[in-house]
């Protein structure tokens, strides 16, 4: 049986990079092998910390967790000042609800192009504890969410997001219980060889991937079960076996708010295998590293002869390849799942 050793969830790592510095604590070391996220939000730290009360600029190239977490954190600690600005894309993606609550909360953070997009000037300062918890709106992103709390700041929505759960239960364990976090192998990176056993069949072991696991994700075992992948937990951990698919095909549901990095793997899978799947709150899918729901539209329609294009987005490119197509971009995995491309040529070898 084929081992796959997954890559570290970065969203674990790069919220416990953010609890760390926010605590003025050692930050959880780099290795080769961590998702390029994860190094981005480490260099910036890094670089902001050495600035001391110096303006810096960090560039965070294309990942959104660290263009949000880093606004809400430097706009909420005093004596930094810091230009935060990323990639073209990321210049179209809107951090307008995160910016407008901070600056209601006393921060003093301005856009330096364009209104409600990067790349923003931030002076940060001691921000005061409202008296009442800062109201986020349900149709917002889960990350602005956490920024804030990440920040330190009293946030309260109605939005259920099992990315907020992890945000809460992660500051609870480490700053009030003082626990030790390790992040944990990453469920939303196991998707993509949950859509390998379901359309070519076999058996794959996840190394340490687990069924208690805090990250949202893994009810990626119960959306694949009925594409025809069973899950079986093992000490050494998870074996994804091809079993016979339901017949019936019922439609499948998958809220895009809830599980957005879901959707590409999920997509392509339910599509190659005709089996139906709808799709709710999928507006933040736009404003993704791509706007996934055109480019998974448009792998879905391209020739097996054609390339993919994928604008980068490691999602698209890892659901592509998955699915025996050729795309433009490799490199992107990189984001998220350094040893993809290795790990794929293995099952082909």
């Amino acid at each position: 049986m084929i081992r796959i050793d997954l890559p570290l969830s970065k969203s674990m790592a790069n919220r416990l990079l953010i609890i760390q510095a926010k605590c003025g604590d050692a930050l959880l070391p780099l290795t080769s092998d961590m998702p390029d996220d994860v190094v981005v939000m480490h260099r910036a730290l890094t670089q902001i910390a050495a600035a001391g009360d110096t303006c810096c600029s960090v560039n965070v190239d294309n990942c959104g967790t660290a263009m949000r977490f880093l606004t809400a954190y430097c706009a909420s600690t005093e004596g930094i000042e810091v230009i935060v600005d990323g990639s073209e894309r990321m210049r179209q993606r809107p951090i307008c609800p995160l910016v407008e609550a901070l600056g209601l909360l006393g921060a003093d953070i301005e856009y330096m192009d364009c209104n409600g997009f990067p790349p923003l000037h931030i002076r940060g300062r001691l921000l005061p504890i409202q008296a009442e918890p800062y109201y986020m709106p349900r149709s917002v992103s889960s990350q602005f969410v956490s920024a804030l709390l990440l920040a330190g700041l009293r946030v309260t929505t109605k939005q259920q997001s099992p990315y907020i759960d992890l945000t809460r239960r992660m500051l609870y364990d480490y700053c009030v219980e003082g626990k030790t976090i390790v992040p944990e192998r990453d469920w939303s990176s196991a998707a993509f060889w949950y859509e390998h056993v379901a359309l070519f069949g076999g058996e794959l072991l996840l190394t340490d991937l687990t069924a208690d696991s805090r990250q949202g994700d893994r009810i990626a075992a119960d959306y694949f079960l009925p594409l025809g992948v069973q899950t079986e937990y093992t000490p050494q951990g998870a074996i994804l076996k091809g079993i016979a698919s339901n017949e019936q095909r019922p439609e499948l549901l998958l809220d895009c708010q809830l599980y957005p990095d879901l959707y590409p793997a999920l997509a392509v899978t339910a599509a190659k295998l005709g089996h139906p799947l709808r799709i709710v709150n999928g507006e933040g899918l736009k404003y993704k590293e791509s706007n996934r729901l055109k480019t998974v539209d448009a792998l879905l329609n391209t020739p097996p002869t054609q390339i993919v294009q994928t604008y980068q987005d490691h999602r698209i490119a890892m659901a592509a390849m998955i699915a025996g197509y050729q795309v433009d971009d490799t490199a992107c995995v990189n984001k998220s799942y350094p040893l993809f491309m290795q790990q794929l040529c293995k099952l082909h070898e």
